[in-house]
């Protein structure tokens, strides 16, 4: 499991009252309770909570199937927790929640709608994604779950191809390293799925090796015990122009051409990509292309094919079960009543903890050797 606590220091940086001017005067009015409940005498103090009340560790507890989270050990009382769901209605989180799931563009940065949750939805399940021009205005819809469902049949034909020696190398030897190569949410959701589902387990499919760093010395140390001709590397780049993984992409090519020759490339480089011009005179073919939507964000991109290292690293049926645990959390999120909301339980504590009491350091520590990358990815995750 990962424990996750907030710190006791208050930082430079935290939260510095803008609510009045950006939330509107209820918004601003629910800020200020909250800041009044922090202010009583032992308004930080936990220990009381728990002498006063012995049943405390229930009251601030909630599940979901064999998921527990437990709150109860932050400076939370009943009064608080009211403050804050009377602050998420203010803030129409209720709304915001159907907009999100009904694919309206809820990314108001790039007005696109944030659809990331039908990578792991049934085909059938109904989510469509507004197509928006830069102003927002809608373009008519994708029927997401059923786009993203066709990609992830193709990436599983792909894996059972790669794992069954139906795709092989250039000189007709099984793959047995998948060399991933991107940046940001294109290296830090897939290594660290990768590396939890694999670390200490012995009947992995592939060995999953992952490189971000344009540093020449960390390609070198990613190949240097790499058989060319047992290697197969997938790419990922939206846009396939990503400097870093260009550069890297690169390295790699000169590498595989070196060893086997030029015309190995087709057999051993996968793109996760939606520009088949570039895609095409790098020299990979059409049907080892995989691609995706505007509407899934690149830190949410782990479940689409730019996480396509994961399945060939530990097989399909393990990531389907990683994709039918997100869908069920997506599930509760989208239907259970806010007080039950585990996602909603999480930021409004966070809001507690910054917005309440002013502490601006979030400490997620991940006990389990094995989530060792989870605070780098939920740290861009949150950005």
């Amino acid at each position: 499991m990962t424990a996750i606590a907030t710190s006791s220091s208050a930082a430079a940086s935290a939260a510095s009252s803008p609510e009045a001017s950006s939330f509107g005067a209820a918004r601003a009015a629910g800020f200020a309770r909250l800041r009044a409940l922090a202010a009583r005498p032992d308004g930080r103090r936990i220990t009381p909570l728990f002498a006063a009340d012995p049943n405390r560790a229930a009251q601030f507890t909630a599940t979901l199937d064999d998921l527990t989270l437990d709150f109860s050990r932050s400076a939370i009382d009943g009064a608080v927790l009211d403050a804050l769901f009377g602050l998420a209605e203010t803030a129409g989180l209720d709304s915001f929640r159907r907009r999100l799931f009904a694919g309206e563009a809820v990314n108001i940065t790039e007005h696109r709608a944030a659809m990331h949750m039908a990578l792991r939805a049934p085909g059938d399940s109904g989510l469509r994604a507004t197509l928006a021009t830069g102003t927002g205005t809608g373009t008519g819809t994708d029927d997401a779950a059923a786009l993203a469902t066709a990609e992830r049949t193709k990436m599983q034909t792909f894996v059972a191809a790669v794992h069954a020696g139906r795709e092989i190398g250039a000189t007709g030897q099984f793959f047995t390293t998948v060399l991933s190569i991107g940046i940001g949410g294109s290296d830090l959701g897939p290594k660290v799925v990768a590396e939890a589902l694999t670390i200490g387990r012995t009947d992995a499919k592939m060995r999953a090796v992952f490189l971000s760093n344009v540093d020449g010395h960390a390609f070198a140390e990613a190949v240097k015990d790499l058989d060319p001709a047992r290697t197969l590397v997938l790419i990922a780049s939206k846009s396939f122009t990503t400097q870093e993984t260009a550069v890297n992409a690169a390295a790699a090519r000169a590498w595989i051409a070196g060893a086997l020759g030029e015309s190995a490339i087709a057999a051993h480089f996968v793109a996760l990509s939606t520009n088949l011009p570039a895609v095409a005179a790098f020299g990979i073919a059409p049907s080892r292309v995989f691609g995706f939507r505007d509407w899934v964000g690149g830190r949410y991109s782990l479940w689409s094919p730019v996480g396509l290292a994961i399945p060939l690293a530990v097989g399909w049926d393990r990531f389907q079960a990683l994709l039918d645990g997100a869908w069920a959390m997506d599930q509760h999120f989208r239907d259970a009543p806010l007080r039950e909301n585990l996602p909603v339980l999480l930021a409004l504590t966070g809001i507690w903890h910054v917005n309440g009491l002013g502490l601006g350091t979030h400490c997620v520590l991940a006990y389990d050797d094995r989530l060792r990358r989870l605070p780098a990815h939920l740290q861009q995750v949150e950005m």
